[in-house]
């Protein structure tokens, strides 16, 4: 999947496909807003909870959490490998330390901030190399490697 931003919003592009990470997650026309498990143009996209979304397609596992309030109740073991993380916060810095037990449960190789709110704050407190980026290749996790921060457009104020 490659992400990058369009009007301000985040879209990532698999199969030829446009995922629009927004409220909900859009795949073309498709709008998934509830939960359950669904196949949309070669895409497997499970809902497991309110405000998570996993998405495969076919190589790699990227997870779009809505983090509004506080952590998940699927954990780690139920998502397996997370190539990539994207992050949706609000601006209730108080849910940044459920936020940040969560991403090292999950251990994604990369962390995406899909909104302005409390980016400065989750790069400080991830500690972890970030990059600036117009644009993002989601790509396998084959091998143990640090996590990385990627900051696209999306995320600037």
């Amino acid at each position: 999947m490659i992400l990058k931003t369009k009007n301000k919003e985040l879209i990532g592009q698999a199969d030829g496909q446009v995922v629009t990470f927004g409220e909900n997650i859009k795949i073309g026309d498709f709008e998934i807003s509830s939960l359950g498990e669904y196949e949309v143009s070669g895409l497997i996209v499970t809902a497991p909870e309110e405000n998570l979304f996993s998405i495969h397609d076919g190589t790699t596992h990227t997870v779009y959490w809505k983090a509004y309030n506080g952590g998940l109740k699927t954990d780690s073991k139920e998502l397996g490998q997370v190539d990539a993380l994207i992050i949706a916060l609000k601006k209730d810095a108080s849910t940044m330390k459920t936020v940040l037990q969560t991403i090292n449960d999950l251990s994604p190789a990369s962390v995406i901030p899909a909104t302005p709110a409390l980016r400065d704050e989750l790069v400080k407190a991830e500690s972890a190399s970030t990059v600036i980026v117009e644009s993002y290749k989601v790509e396998a996790s084959t091998e143990e490697k640090d996590r990385q921060v990627v900051l696209l457009p999306c995320s600037e104020s």
